[in-house]
């Protein structure tokens, strides 16, 4: 992004962050005195579509009163809010799994602590790619990644409310300040893509995001969907890896440059993103680093060290 934009570039996304935890992330930037000149989100189906509270241990490190006070009041979620206090009340929270679980509070999903060295690859690999995640080459067919089948025959997709309503308080925010938003539809590999269809869960998707579309002008939606990638691009069937990711990246650069730059040839509220070449070339490779890169690159720092240590 920063090499087609010219422009710096910052992920601050969360691993399973819902739209309340994208509200607030926005909401703190803006309140730094960081307004930035586009924001590329892109709110998940499957997240939008989870209680507000499925996932409290990926965002509760943002938490402050002021986080507690807005869940109540905009989210309607005054349990979540507590569970948000409860995080920022006891900084040794995520340690206390068994009192949370006493208290009916932990999240069935909550994330075990990592170990020390998973920490230091993570951490490494985050501050290499300014917030991002990039997932190694190897495809691996995770057990679930596909859509699970819906609960019943008449069931359909909505959002939950809680998540709805800060998806719109997220735009509202971003209008008020100019800031334009890039709404971005990642590619999935085909056999998801054929069960969510199989349950028009991708229309009910659009229909909400067209509703949103017509009422924040400054939201444009970029739709990766139909981009013919197979298993190259993925590390599982809806996650993309490094290569996938170079290759969205450029195809996303690619279709707001004109539109941050006014030369827009038109101004259509929704784009399908364009093909890019298959294999990023060794400029563009050199810009990212995957975990595996990452821990093999900490494995050698260890092991140097421990040299080191046994030559003294």
């Amino acid at each position: 992004l920063e090499r087609e934009l010219g422009l710096p570039a910052f992920n601050l996304a969360v691993l399973g962050g819902q739209a309340p935890c994208s509200y607030f992330l926005l909401k703190k930037t803006l309140d730094a005195g960081i307004v930035p000149r586009a924001i590329l989100v892109d709110f998940a189906c499957p997240l939008l579509g989870l209680p507000a509270r499925a996932n409290p241990d990926c965002w509760t490190e943002i938490a402050d009163p002021s986080v507690c006070f807005e869940l109540t009041l905009r989210g309607r979620e005054p349990s979540l809010a507590m569970l948000v206090g409860a995080r920022a009340a006891l900084p040794s929270w995520p340690s206390r799994r068994p009192l949370r679980e006493w208290l009916g509070l932990a999240s069935p999903r909550a994330l075990e602590g990592p170990g020390g060295f998973t920490d230091r690859v993570l951490e490494r690999n985050w501050h290499v790619n300014k917030g991002a995640q990039v997932a190694p080459r190897e495809y691996v067919p995770v057990a679930g990644a596909n859509a699970l089948p819906v609960p019943n025959a008449n069931w359909t997709w909505q959002p939950d409310p809680a998540n709805a309503r800060f998806v719109e308080a997220f735009l509202a925010l971003a209008r008020e300040r100019g800031i334009p938003v890039f709404w971005v539809l990642p590619p999935e590999r085909s056999e998801r893509v054929e069960r969510l269809d199989a349950h028009s869960i991708p229309e009910r998707y659009r229909q909400f995001i067209a509703g949103l579309l017509e009422r924040f002008p400054g939201t444009t939606l970029l739709d990766g969907r139909r981009l013919s990638w197979d298993a190259w691009a993925f590390r599982d069937p809806s996650h993309l890896n490094r290569d996938g990711a170079i290759a969205f990246s450029l195809a996303v650069a690619r279709a707001i440059r004109p539109r941050l730059e006014g030369q827009a040839q038109t101004q259509s509220r929704a784009l399908d993103l364009a093909q890019v070449a298959v294999t990023p070339d060794d400029a563009e490779q050199s810009l990212a680093e995957d975990l595996e890169e990452s821990r093999g690159l900490l494995a050698e720092d260890s092991a140097t060290a421990r040299t080191g240590e046994l030559m003294q």
